[in-house]
């Protein structure tokens, strides 16, 4: 039987690339893939000295028509409680934080507003409760997490994560954002 050869192609009539030494077909996955497009973003907010059941709060909103697909972050000298929300109103949405594109060389921007220290009206709906167990009092050691696993967020909706020391003393928190925006309509 004659050898056949197949050619694999995107939908862009584009050929797959097969790797010149070991023969091999390169591959990225999903989402390295959003970070090559332009699709995936970064928001960051620490205090270095937060006191003891004192608050990091961000306050995200999401565009219309997109979906997002978030995780969160969250780490602290010693236990922190994460808490997300959902339906989150305020009188003030607090200081801007812009995202930023994960690919350096990408013109596009995100349809998600993220601020910090808002005034809130009220936190919404909780829709997830975590705990970074990092220790308490001045023997802490400290945590993170990658908590609460990814979300797909609702459009044109306000989102709230907020981080509480919860350690007995003053001690560094931080929390953080990953996101990609893949331009998917929105589908029920």
């Amino acid at each position: 039987m004659a050898a056949r050869s197949v050619i694999l192609m995107d939908t862009n009539r584009t050929p797959a690339v097969v790797d010149d030494k070991l023969g091999y077909i390169v591959t990225l996955n999903a989402l390295h893939n959003q970070i090559h497009n332009g699709n995936m973003y970064d928001a960051d907010l620490a205090d270095l000295a937060l006191a003891n059941n004192g608050v990091l709060e961000f306050i995200i909103q999401t565009g219309a028509g997109d979906l997002v697909h978030m995780q969160f972050r969250g780490s602290g000298g010693g236990d922190v409680n994460l808490q997300l929300y959902e339906g989150t109103t305020f009188s003030a949405a607090g200081t801007a934080v812009t995202p930023v594109n994960r690919n350096r060389a990408s013109s596009n921007t995100s349809v998600v507003t993220v601020t910090h220290t808002p005034t809130l009206s009220a936190d919404g709906t909780k829709l997830a409760d975590d705990l970074v167990p990092g220790g308490t009092g001045g023997n802490a050691t400290g945590g993170s997490a990658d908590i609460f696993g990814e979300w797909i967020l609702q459009a044109s909706t306000v989102y709230m994560l907020r981080a509480i020391n919860i350690s007995g003393s003053t001690k560094p928190v931080f929390i953080g954002l990953d996101w990609i925006e893949p331009g998917s309509p929105v589908t029920s």
